[in-house]
């Protein structure tokens, strides 16, 4: 059973912009007052520095501090995932975290720019499941871990904005990790959805003044799980009950989630409204990403890991008209 929240929520900010011969100051800083059972308060201020050098290159630096009073737990176990959130309160911290920013953005010509950024954040009072905690039970401070994270990254991105062919390209290679001190004595594991490398590209071109061509292409490393490491039966009453013991956490690693999408697109006035056809294909090239993870007992009492595959290659078309 879990227990019911009557939850009272205050947030009061304050912002302003200066600039001045390419320099520009973004300022503000947020004030929330959560209460649910007990009065969490905080401060979070935020700044933002850029810089213009010349027509061409822009630096910019960023600082912030954010806290989260509604808590994502994140379900890792092989099986359905099915991630909840939950609210602060008497037992469980508001997650806080401090971010950092640098910046530089290239004008290569008036059409097409380059953009980089380096990020860095710590976070405290993150929460994770106890390993082989499957389902969500009343008992919170017994089903849960409170520890720390830590994450880093470069984005790169690319891109065309004007012209008959425009889109852009992004690559972000980042790590995204956990420590949890009474969990294998503070090791850090990666998070659930750490993505070492992620990559996208769309493209746009239009052929006349009614028609167009899309595509995006994604990929993304794959999640992590957490699976058993050691598992036996037991015989209880003549019953048997299987038992599955844990080492670390998010030890198992998903393949790679990657797929095509193309569409062609028809545009036309009618009137005083406008008409549009869509004729779209997902995962052109049927790639089977795999969603999560069954595992079962082969012949032999041993565990078999069995992929769930989702969204095979899909075709689609949409009619829309707007007055």
């Amino acid at each position: 059973k879990v227990r019911d929240a009557k939850i009272l929520e205050q947030r009061y900010f304050v912002s302003d912009v200066y600039a001045h011969k390419g320099l520009k100051i973004m300022a503000g800083l947020h004030f929330v007052n959560f209460n649910n059972q007990v009065e969490y308060r905080s401060l979070q201020p935020r700044i933002n520095v850029s810089y213009d050098v010349k027509s061409k290159d822009r630096l910019e630096v960023g600082y912030g501090k954010t806290s989260q009073f509604m808590l994502f737990v994140p379900n890792n176990l092989l099986g359905i995932p099915i991630d909840i959130w939950i609210p602060a309160d008497e037992h469980i911290s508001p997650m806080h975290c401090t971010h950092y920013l640098a910046g530089y953005t290239r004008k290569m010509s008036p059409t097409i720019a380059l953009k980089l950024n380096g990020y860095y954040k710590v976070f405290e009072n993150i929460i994770e499941y106890k390993n082989g905690v499957a389902d969500f039970i009343a008992e919170w401070d017994k089903a849960l871990l409170v520890g720390k994270g830590r994450s880093k990254g470069i984005e790169a991105m690319l891109k065309k904005e004007k012209g008959k062919l425009n889109g852009w390209l992004a690559y972000t290679i980042s790590k995204s990790e956990r420590s949890i001190e009474t969990s294998d004595k503070g090791a850090w594991f990666p998070f659930q959805f750490d993505r070492r490398h992620d990559i996208k590209a769309v493209l746009h071109y239009q052929l006349n003044k009614n028609l167009s061509l899309g595509g995006t292409w994604s990929y993304a490393s794959g999640n992590y799980l957490t699976a058993p490491e050691v598992h036996y039966l037991i015989t209880v009453e003549n019953q048997q009950y299987l038992i599955e013991q844990y080492g670390s956490k998010n030890n198992l690693k998903l393949p790679a989630y990657h797929r095509l999408d193309v569409g062609i697109h028809h545009k036309k006035d009618l009137g005083n409204a406008r008409q549009t056809w869509s004729f779209t294909v997902y995962n052109v090239y049927n790639r089977q990403n795999v969603f999560y993870v069954n595992s079962t007992l082969n012949s032999n009492r041993g565990l078999s890991f069995q992929p769930v595959l989702i969204l095979p290659v899909l075709p689609s078309v949409n009619y829309a008209i707007e007055f």
